[in-house]
């Protein structure tokens, strides 16, 4: 399932063909040698390697709909704007290290049922989510509970974390777009001064 190359890792078609659950773990990954690897195979590996992480690298992903999996190591804390936009495909995301999402980053992957974000994504970008079913978020700050309402995503739920500062959502309005259809908010026993919900969301509004 996984392939540690320390030296520079070249590939030809077909190299690693029906490896469904298969990483590479490099760090000389190129843009090109991603793009080599994926077409010998089914698509449903990960290629990611131990040092930053160029956009380029991302942009191979953006628009590939037979991609349907996609786990990134540790080392990985950023995904750029679009990285994965038109996923069509796509069923699972993991990312435990993963502290900022660019804007649109998984717009379209309307096959990506749930992604569950921690309070270790302190930035979010704007439609991050668009067509993705459920979004499920413990909240760092506001501007992350912003950009979970206007991630675009069908379903959201958001928790505050452990550590958020309530006042930052003193006088404030959170509007919940006709776009979404179950909105829910677990304020965690909060105390929320002059925090006002209004809700279009189609179907249900629950505040916790």
């Amino acid at each position: 399932k996984k392939i540690a190359a320390k030296g520079k890792l070249q590939s030809a078609n077909n190299l690693f063909k029906n490896c469904n659950s298969l990483m590479i773990v490099s760090p000389f990954l190129t843009e090109s040698t991603v793009l080599d690897i994926l077409q010998g195979t089914e698509r449903k590996c990960l290629v990611t390697r131990e040092t930053s992480v160029t956009k380029g690298i991302f942009d191979v992903f953006k628009n590939n709909t037979e991609i349907k999996a996609i786990e990134l190591s540790d080392y990985i804390t950023t995904i750029p704007e679009s990285a994965f936009e038109g996923c069509t495909s796509l069923l699972s995301f993991e990312g435990e290290g993963i502290t900022s999402i660019g804007n649109r980053a998984f717009a379209g992957c309307t096959e990506l049922k749930l992604c569950s974000l921690d309070e270790n994504v302190t930035i979010l970008g704007e439609e991050a989510f668009e067509g993705v079913d459920t979004l499920r978020v413990k909240a760092a700050n506001k501007n992350i509970v912003l950009a979970a309402i206007g991630s675009g995503a069908k379903n959201i739920e958001i928790t505050l974390g452990d550590d958020f500062n309530v006042s930052e959502l003193s006088d404030t309005t959170l509007t919940i777009p006709d776009t979404v259809e179950n909105f829910i908010f677990n304020g965690g026993g909060a105390e929320l001064e002059n925090c006002f919900i209004v809700s279009y969301a189609k179907q249900k509004t629950e505040i916790n």
